[in-house]
């Protein structure tokens, strides 16, 4: 496991932007997005302390701690702080997951398709950054196995609709129609 922080306000993902060239185009990524994404490659590389790359599924888990805003009664400053009051405002959990991903790869793991588990929980913190763990999601002992019965699979949607009876006791789909009609 590796653990780091990255200082600052976090930043989300920027898209990335277009631009004639001659008779093609480019594509460039945002200044802000190429910032954080070095910053971040920095204190992962701190992190990694001369350690090869991972080379297994992984487990992503980040802390987002927002600035709280100046703005705010002291009421609300304390209720931020307490956790009860949480962020909802930009950037989005997704974008500072993705911006930090692409920023590990070459420097924490191979490829950010290595995330098999990914936590993202948004909190307010009079010291905003992004707190990061990786953790190892190697499948230790005994594994599934794809003839075997060591692992039951869940649907959430079931295989057939529900029969249910009606007043007169024949079956009905959930639809609510007689025998599924």
């Amino acid at each position: 496991m590796i653990a780091f922080e990255i200082p600052g306000p976090p930043i989300g993902k920027g898209r990335p932007r277009a631009f004639r060239a001659g008779s093609g185009v480019r594509m460039f990524t945002p200044e802000k997005t190429a910032s954080y994404e070095s910053m971040v490659k920095l204190a992962a590389h701190r992190a990694m302390q001369g350690a090869g790359l991972m080379a297994f599924p992984v487990a992503l888990s980040l802390i987002v701690l927002h600035p709280i805003p100046k703005s705010w009664s002291k009421r609300r400053q304390e209720a931020a702080l307490a956790g009860t009051e949480r962020p909802t405002t930009k950037p989005d959990a997704d974008n500072v997951a993705k911006a930090i991903a692409d920023a590990c790869n070459g420097v924490v793991w191979v490829d950010d398709a290595q995330v098999v588990e990914l936590s993202v929980s948004k909190r307010y913190s009079s010291t905003p950054g992004v707190m990061v763990e990786v953790r190892d999601k190697r499948r230790r002992g005994r594994g599934f196995t794809r003839h075997g019965a060591s692992a039951k699979v869940h649907s959430f949607i079931p295989a057939h609709p529900p029969h249910q009876r009606t007043s007169d006791g024949a079956h009905a789909h959930a639809t609510g129609r007689p025998d599924g009609l």
